[in-house]
């Protein structure tokens, strides 16, 4: 440590420096402030050295007046600054230090449940902060309330710690021996019932408070409420009746259900199957134009047909027609000797049916196979309007899948059609014409397109209609005859 030299401070009456002896101690003043007054023997640091005020002053830079500061420690002569490390388990504060002060050492806070220990295994190493393990503890005699010997390979899980006559712990199963007979007064029987009981049995306690083991009675059991179980007479089974109550004294109600009383849908597979003489369920049949049902099986399943002009009662007579009354299959009288003249199919007016650019049906009929033999024929009468727009209308007359006529029109005017067909040789080809007008801009006179249809099959006839959309044609009346 270098030698401090004698100081000179304050000055003599002539103005000239002096050494003073018996000098006073040191103020330690830190680093040095320009705005702070520092009187004789103030102590500061500044640029790295020591200096002393020989007198006092303010905002006098040390080094740059001798009459105000003294340097005594050069910037090279000494320590400038003192640090201190310390290991992670330890934290410093005032590090470090470069004029005065104090290094305080404290123990950094570490997490709960742990302890100050060396390694768990292997080498010796620096202690850390960590969790017990099995070795770190010893095994605890039986004077310190443990067991005093290893039980890591002993033992299971229905075993017990349990100490012989020579205070010696082992691991073992639970004997009858083990546990004590547990007294009424603390919840126990305090009788033996190892040689009682039975599998049906219950522990009861009479009126002395003995226990025993006997069989349940129905004065066990309490009654039932609406909020707790209870025990309940017997009920005798009464055909068709169903429990309906339990009363609270237990008794029990029943009585036979009302359709009322029965909730659901039910199923198809618990309907039985109908007979000439037992209801059953049956299953549904789409409705098919001039069809009628004709029988039901044994399984349900109806069958349906149209009805033939044998099958009518007065298929002899021409009925008498009021209203709008459907015919079909009648004979008119008035027909020439040798010839007559039978109602096929009779329908209309129906609703307004509006356009979509595809073919729309107007009427069909079904002509029975066989009903046009050779030589004979039908007459067709249609009638129709379009009744909404002003597009042009393609109007068709279609047996089977031939097209015997089509036209196109953008009239409004009602049209009224009448078309006879006739067949020829082999009852395979039909000829015929047709004849029609609006009364303003179409009058129609045309023969019918041959074709080959099978007049021996039922053969489908129909007016359709093809008018875009938004336009709508109104079927009024169709009306079939069979000419023989």
């Amino acid at each position: 440590m270098p030698v401090v030299p004698a100081i000179t401070f304050g000055q003599s009456p002539a103005g000239l420096p002096y050494v003073r002896p018996n000098v006073g101690a040191f103020n330690l003043r830190g680093a040095w402030d320009s705005a702070t007054v520092y009187t004789s023997y103030d102590v500061v640091t500044f640029g790295g050295s020591v200096y002393a005020a020989r007198i006092s002053n303010v905002n006098v830079t040390p080094g740059t007046s001798d009459a105000n500061w003294m340097q005594i420690i050069p910037a090279s002569a000494g320590v400038t600054s003192v640090a201190l490390t310390v290991p992670a388990i330890l934290s410093v504060a005032g590090s470090p230090i470069t004029t005065s002060g104090t290094l305080a050492v404290s123990l950094v806070n570490q997490a709960a449940n742990k302890v100050w220990s060396g390694p768990t295994t292997g080498a010796d190493a620096a202690p850390t902060f960590r969790v017990l393990v099995a070795a770190d503890l010893p095994t605890v005699t039986t004077a310190k309330g443990g067991t005093g010997v290893d039980l890591s390979a002993s033992g299971s899980t229905t075993a017990f710690l349990a100490q012989d006559a020579s205070h010696v712990v082992s691991a073992r199963a639970i004997v009858a021996a083990d546990l004590p007979v547990v007294t009424l007064a603390k919840g126990g029987t305090g009788v033996d019932l190892s040689a009682s009981g039975g599998t049906t049995k219950i522990l009861a306690q009479d009126a002395s408070h003995v226990v025993s083991a006997r069989d349940l009675v129905g004065a066990d059991l309490p009654a039932p409420g609406a909020s707790s179980k209870g025990g309940v007479f017997s009920k005798a089974a009464v055909s068709h009746q169903f429990l309906t109550s339990i009363g609270t004294d237990s008794s029990i109600g029943q009585a036979q259900p009302a359709f009322s009383d029965i909730s659901g849908s039910v199923a198809a597979s618990q309907l039985p199957n109908p007979s000439a003489s037992t209801l059953g369920g049956v299953e549904s049949i789409a409705a098919v134009t001039h069809n009628f049902l004709t029988s039901i099986s044994t399984s349900g399943v109806p069958a349906q047909a149209q009805p033939a002009l044998a099958d009518l009662s007065d298929a002899s007579t021409v009925a008498t027609l009021s209203g709008s009354q459907t015919l079909t299959n009648k004979v008119l009288n008035g027909a020439g000797s040798g010839n007559s003249v039978n109602l096929l199919d009779f329908q209309g007016p129906l609703s307004p049916i509006t356009g979509d650019s595809t073919d729309h049906t107007m009427f069909s009929y079904v002509i029975p196979a066989n009903t046009i033999q050779t030589g004979k024929g039908i007459s067709i009468k249609c009638v129709f309007q379009h009744t909404t727009g002003s597009s042009s209308v393609t109007y068709k007359l279609i047996l089977g899948s031939t097209t015997l006529f089509s036209i196109g029109d953008a009239g409004t005017s009602l049209i009224t059609t009448d078309a006879e067909m006739f067949a020829n040789g082999n009852q395979t080809t039909q000829v015929g014409s047709i004849h029609g007008s609006d009364g303003a801009t179409i009058t129609i006179n045309n023969l019918l397109t041959s074709g080959a249809e099978n007049l021996a099959n039922a053969l489908t006839l129909k007016w359709t209609f093809n008018v875009a959309n938004t336009n709508a044609v109104t079927p009024s009346l169709f009306v079939v005859k069979l000419i023989q």
